[in-house]
């Protein structure tokens, strides 16, 4: 939509109709994230109490990982597209797996092939580590309540919970060939399904 593109950063998301986070219907859209959350943090005691940070490690630590876990299993099986929508969508997740300007000088070169075989190589590489350091810690979070943020998932497993769905349907369907999912990554997809709240946004 014309209003959304101009208004808000691409990437940037969601825009919401309604409170708590948007507007009232009446008063129409409310886009991006960060004022969407602002809002709702504002408005509902629940969603303040939900983005209470507990975790040892960043969100945004958390979130790098996420995208590494879902872009690195994604990339290389589009990097090399000639395609102009599929070209675009590579180089994001290039970019967003390995870094700017790695993926940056990697898309630039001549030798395209040779290049694109490198950054498979290099996702694909990214993807493991992510795996591991993950599974750490996850690891250490289950001595603690199962949780990053404690007995109670905080933002920080927000990000990660929906990151880590993602990378089990990748690694299970085969479209990320490249990883496993660890015991330490099953059991905390565990913990999520069982609360309700996971099960009214994902239905599973």
């Amino acid at each position: 939509q014309g209003w959304y593109s101009a208004a808000v950063k691409p990437g940037d998301a969601p825009a919401m109709w309604g409170t708590p986070g948007g507007k009232s219907v009446s008063d129409g859209w409310v886009g991006g994230s960060k004022e969407c959350r602002d809002r709702a943090v504002a408005e509902h005691e629940g969603v303040r109490l939900a983005n209470e940070a507990r975790a040892s490690v960043s969100e945004a630590e958390v979130a790098a990982f996420g995208e590494t876990l879902i872009f690195g299993g994604l990339a290389p099986r589009i990097a090399g597209s000639t395609h102009p929508k599929g070209s675009k969508v590579a180089a994001f997740m290039l970019k967003k797996t390995l870094g700017v300007e790695t993926a940056t000088a990697l898309l630039a070169r001549d030798d395209k092939d040779e290049a694109m075989d490198e950054a498979r190589g290099l996702c694909r590489d990214r993807l493991k580590v992510a795996l591991r350091d993950v599974s750490k810690l996850l690891a250490a979070a289950e001595g603690q309540g199962g949780f990053l943020g404690g007995q109670d998932p905080d933002p920080s497993d927000i990000n990660l919970g929906g990151a880590v769905y993602t990378v089990k349907a990748l690694l299970d369907s085969g479209l990320a060939a490249d990883g496993k999912m660890t015991p330490e990554l099953e059991r905390y997809l565990e913990r999520w399904c069982r609360r309700d709240s996971w099960l009214k946004v994902y239905g599973t």
